[in-house]
C-alpha cells in the first residue's frame, strides 16, 4: 500500500513520472556506456 499517491506530470512535450521496476531496462540501457557522469542532461 502506498502512503502518497503516485501522481505523473504530463505537458506538451514531456511526462514526468515516479521510478518503478518497469523503468528498470531503459536506465540500463541509458547508463550502458559508461559516460554517463560526463552529461550535463541524462535522456532516457
Amino acid at each position: 500500500m502506498d502512503f502518497i499517491e503516485r501522481i505523473t506530470l504530463t505537458g506538451k512535450h514531456a511526462m514526468l513520472e515516479p521510478l518503478a521496476p518497469g523503468h528498470h531496462d531503459a536506465l540500463i540501457a541509458a547508463a550502458s556506456d559508461g559516460e554517463l557522469w560526463k552529461l550535463w542532461y541524462t535522456s532516457v
